[in-house]
């Protein structure tokens, strides 16, 4: 639920802690308009003895509106605690054993909640997928306030954590879908070279000497300059998944020596291509996502995390966007609440792919009722 409060004690009211099972947590996705409250809501909280975890969004979703103060709360039923990973370095750091599901009779959601500043987020996903595979759901999203650099946006019962990542797996069935609608716009390159998000050579030359040849000099020249939006947003990278979505990954800057930033992780030797979508195949895309979803699950929540930098590309045809998975959504399942954030990255997959950290991209998930 969306909940509009001024102070902890009115959130403590609305927000239905009072008859949580055993079993039962809440996830709280609150706007960054709200951060200064935080170590009040997680002090009331804890006082009352709730069990918690979350992080902190630019902005929330409810139906097909946008809140910029607020806060979305979900119930959840956990098999464990959230688990805390360290992301800001060069390999995750888990500070709890992941748990061992091969007993577990029903098929989980690993949720995934990360500081989107974090790279280290797909070595992560890496980890989860190689202990548990084809055995669950993944989803989740990059959480972050606008700061670049590791910052505390995620928070629990057991503290803030700057540079992590929150893992919870959630006992209720669910379904997990994803789009974007952007196409590929190029021959394909290889990443040649590459540390993290920084790609250093395509195809055994500078990055961005390649790109300028594959986009054009203006439109590459933009990531150089003080642009609100930079016109290289609608021409970011695919990292090629056959007979999938690729993996967009969006490009932030260039550097002295002609590399290319870009949001996330790129695996050295990557197959890549330059995409572009204009805002209607965008939006077109979102509806198609909304019919993806069984009208015949008894549904309790959609959680829909979709991206930050896709709404500002967007501008004013956000709110089409927002529209058409609702209204395509609601065909589905006409009684099913839809909840969530603007996200610094999206993960969803039903572990038939890879659980990628997605750039510019658009995530579900429905959760089925007990």
């Amino acid at each position: 639920m969306f909940i509009d409060f001024e102070n902890t004690s009115e959130f403590l009211a609305l927000c239905g802690h009072e008859d949580l099972r055993a079993d039962e947590w809440l996830f709280i996705c609150l706007a960054r308009s709200e951060e200064d409250k935080l170590d009040s809501l997680r002090e009331g909280l804890s006082e009352k003895g709730v069990r918690f975890f979350g992080g902190i969004f630019p902005a929330l979703i409810d139906d097909a509106a946008i809140c910029e103060r607020g806060a979305i709360v979900q119930r959840v039923k956990l098999i464990a605690p959230a688990i805390a990973a360290q992301i800001d370095g060069s390999a995750p750091v888990l500070g709890t054993p992941l748990p061992d599901l091969s007993d577990y009779s029903e098929r989980p959601t690993c949720l995934v909640v990360s500081d989107f500043s974090c790279v280290a987020i797909t070595l992560l996903l890496e980890e989860l997928f190689d202990k548990y595979g084809n055995d669950l759901n993944y989803f989740g999203a990059g959480a972050g306030n606008g700061n670049r650099q590791p910052s505390p946006v995620l928070f629990s019962n057991d503290g803030l954590f700057t540079g992590a990542s929150l893992i919870a797996f959630i006992s209720t069935g669910s379904q997990v879908e994803l789009r974007h609608g952007w196409s590929r716009n190029s021959e394909p390159v290889i990443a040649t070279r590459t540390e993290l998000n920084v790609v250093k050579e395509l195809n055994w030359e500078p990055a961005m000497k390649v790109y300028r040849e594959l986009v054009g000099e203006q439109v590459a020249n933009s990531l150089l300059r003080q642009e609100d939006v930079p016109e290289a947003k609608r021409y970011p990278f695919g990292i090629a998944r056959e007979d999938l979505e690729d993996v967009v990954r969006d490009p932030i800057s260039a550097t002295e020596d002609d590399a290319l930033v870009v949001l996330s992780g790129i695996p050295e030797n990557s197959t890549m291509h330059v995409l572009k979508a204009d805002n209607d195949k965008l939006v077109e895309a979102v509806g198609q996502l909304g019919t993806a979803f069984d009208a015949q699950a008894d549904a309790r929540i959609c959680l829909l995390f979709d991206c930050f930098s896709r709404a500002r590309l967007l501008a004013n045809d956000f709110p089409r966007e927002l529209e058409a998975f609702v209204e395509a959504f609601r065909k589905q399942q006409p009684d099913c609440r839809i909840e969530g954030a603007l996200a610094l990255g999206e993960i969803s997959s039903d572990g038939n792919r890879f659980p990628d950290f997605h750039n510019k991209t658009i995530a579900a998930g429905m959760f089925y009722a007990d």
